[in-house]
């Protein structure tokens, strides 16, 4: 069941992502010829070119920002037009565990979320790939061969992957985390018969606050004093360790209480009235 909610999440959300990250992926190569020819001095004197060149720049800059955005907004208007709207009446009396269709909005989101970022990524470096096009006398070959030579013979590549492995399980989830937040807020605030959004609203800020006094005085009581007395008796690596098992740890427990309180109200506390 979760399967199929997730297959019919993703077909709703990506005739939206798909063409709007491939238009980022566009933007940035007409950039990167545009920066290319701009190093070497191409139309440099161009009126037309300097308003085209100034134009598309702001377009990719308010782009990256745009689809960053859209992404996480995405799922929150996901959320709330399967289960909160007049949607939610059908969402709700349909033979599907509530739990699954929680979890396959969070994990679409997401995904799309961890894309978006990816594609983000690949749009800047074919900013430079083009930029590069145009001005191949600047490339110092030797200097990216030298690098890559490094990189190759590279002795600790064990450690490396593993730090690359804890660092996407960290970001993957902070965005669940970021999500299923959201969500609980929203769930909160749809419990009361007026103002929902606006109580939705509240709740969210009031869960921020709780969440960052409740990570302080974590910190202050058990990681502070567990750092010091483990830094000691620890390698640094074994120390890096720790200190991304435990911040995963404590992100996995926040998002299974959030995603706790989205049941717990869909459940028990829903009114769409």
């Amino acid at each position: 069941m979760l399967s199929k909610l997730i297959k019919y999440e993703i077909k709703a959300t990506k005739r939206i992502m798909i063409p709007v990250i491939i238009a980022l992926i566009c933007v940035s190569v007409l950039n990167g010829v545009l920066v290319g020819i701009s190093t070497n001095n191409i139309l440099h004197d161009s009126i037309i070119y300097n308003i085209f060149s100034a134009v598309s720049g702001s377009v990719y800059m308010l782009g990256i920002m745009a689809i960053l955005i859209l992404a996480a907004v995405l799922s929150i208007i996901r959320f709330y037009k399967a289960d909160l709207s007049n949607e939610g009446y059908l969402t709700h009396t349909l033979p599907i565990n509530i739990g699954k269709e929680i979890l396959s909005k969070v994990i679409v989101g997401t995904l799309w979320v961890i894309l978006t970022g990816i594609a983000i990524i690949i749009s800047m470096l074919f900013v430079y790939m083009f930029a590069s096009f145009f001005n191949f006398s600047s490339v110092d070959l030797n200097y990216y061969m030298d690098n890559l030579h490094r990189i190759v013979t590279m002795n600790n590549w064990g450690d490396l992957l593993i730090a690359m492995l804890y660092l996407f399980i960290v970001i993957l989830l902070g965005c669940a985390n970021k999500i299923l937040s959201v969500y609980s807020a929203m769930a909160i605030g749809f419990s009361f018969n007026k103002n929902k959004i606006l109580l939705s609203f509240v709740s969210y800020i009031a869960i921020s606050v709780l969440t960052t006094i409740l990570t302080i005085i974590l910190g202050v009581i058990f990681a502070s004093p567990l750092y010091n007395f483990l830094s000691n008796t620890l390698s640094p690596i074994a120390m890096a360790h720790l200190v991304f098992v435990g911040l995963i740890a404590f992100l996995l427990i926040l998002s299974i209480i959030y995603f706790f309180i989205v049941k717990f109200f869909f459940e028990r506390k829903l009114n769409l009235e």
